[in-house]
């Protein structure tokens, strides 16, 4: 994995003791392996087409805008398929798409914050 961020853009600030990597200071992707499997979160990933139909949300009805790409075999980790991931992720950033920070707010398809849901 980390030879495959060396590939994009992102930076690594030291957060939360983990494997965080951003561009222009906005989160893109995480990682880390747990007990059944590893997993590359999207902090943005709601805004990606998801070509493949490999991201899931991890916690339905609590996580709005983070998805997960979860991985329980090496054999299953393509490279370029991430990097298309890593890429179309940080797009999203040079787009403008951005996170709503009030966690009412909801989303259009295009990234766009509609209003705040009661």
């Amino acid at each position: 994995m980390k030879a495959l961020i060396h590939k994009t853009q992102l930076q690594k600030p030291y957060k939360w003791g983990m494997d965080i990597y951003t561009f222009n200071g906005k989160n893109i992707i995480g990682w880390r392996g747990f007990e059944n499997f590893f997993s590359v979160w999207f902090y943005n990933g709601v805004f990606l087409k998801d070509p493949y139909k490999v991201l899931v949300n991890a916690s339905e009805g609590k996580t709005k805008f983070l998805r997960q790409w979860r991985f329980t075999d090496s054999s299953q980790f393509d490279e370029k398929k991430v990097l298309e991931y890593i890429e179309e992720s940080i797009q999203t950033i040079k787009d403008g798409k951005i996170l709503p920070r009030d966690k009412n707010n909801t989303i259009d398809a295009q990234g766009i914050c509609l209003a705040t849901v009661s």
